[in-house]
């Protein structure tokens, strides 16, 4: 508590990390969504590679990474892994905004 503000941390919602270039566009469209619809996102524009992601989403404290390969890109099939307990989800492109309600939600009431 600093002159009365409140520090929250753990305020990183997802963390989002295409694979590679071919799936920027896709990955900054999803950015952009889950932007609009209330969640803190960032997105890797570093070109890391996967293992170096984690690591960073990591650091960042973020509640799940969204790997976006050219399967995701392909099928709109995305892979969703909560960072606290490394459980993985496919979740379709067009239910995540409700997916990460409803686990946000749960994460939330447990801290």
């Amino acid at each position: 508590d600093y002159e009365g503000i409140d520090i929250v941390e753990n305020n990183l919602d997802v963390y989002i990390a295409p694979i590679s270039e071919g799936e920027l566009d896709f990955a900054y469209e999803l950015t952009e969504e889950l932007r609009m619809n209330g969640f803190n996102c960032e997105i890797d524009l570093m070109n890391r590679n996967i293992k170096n992601n984690f690591k960073y989403s990591e650091k960042l404290d973020a509640k799940f990474i969204i790997l976006i390969g050219e399967e995701e890109k392909t099928t709109g099939t995305l892979t969703i892994k909560n960072n606290k307990t490394k459980e993985e989800f496919k979740v379709e492109s067009d239910y995540i905004i409700s997916f990460l309600d409803e686990k946000i939600g749960e994460i939330d009431v447990e801290i």
